[in-house]
Parts: structure tokens; C-alpha cells; sequence
């Protein structure tokens, strides 16, 4: 997975909307591994879904800081 997209999150203020089919599902995997607080709507997966990005969750921060670390 790219920590890459989740440092981006990271450095934005939340919440965030995104709609890009790309990063739906890019949220759609942080969301599942634990990593962000993310509301869809509409719930179900569909075409013209959009993600709220809430929250930062420990385990992202700590994925950061562990993509940051040697």
C-alpha cells in the first residue's frame, strides 16, 4: 500500500471530501487496514461515490511515522 496518499491526508485539515474513483478506493483500503475514520456516501459501492475523510486514526499515525523512520 502507498503511505504516500495517507502522509497527504495527513497534512490537510479534515474533513476532506474526495471523489476521484482512484482515491475512493485508495480510502476504501486505509479504511479497511484501520489507518483512517472515512464515511462514504453512498454507503453502498457504486459509481459516484465520495468518501469524508473524519479522522486520522492511531494506527495511520503510526503508519507515518513508521514510513518516516529508516
Amino acid at each position: 500500500m502507498s503511505y504516500r496518499y495517507l502522509e497527504r491526508l495527513a497534512r490537510k485539515r479534515l474533513p476532506i471530501f474526495v471523489a476521484r474513483p482512484s482515491k475512493v478506493r485508495a480510502l476504501r483500503r486505509l479504511a479497511a487496514t484501520g489507518h483512517v475514520d472515512v464515511r462514504f456516501y453512498p454507503p453502498d459501492s457504486c459509481d459516484g461515490q465520495f468518501g469524508e475523510v473524519r479522522a486520522l486514526t492511531p494506527a495511520g499515525w503510526d503508519a507515518i511515522r513508521g514510513a518516516d523512520s529508516p
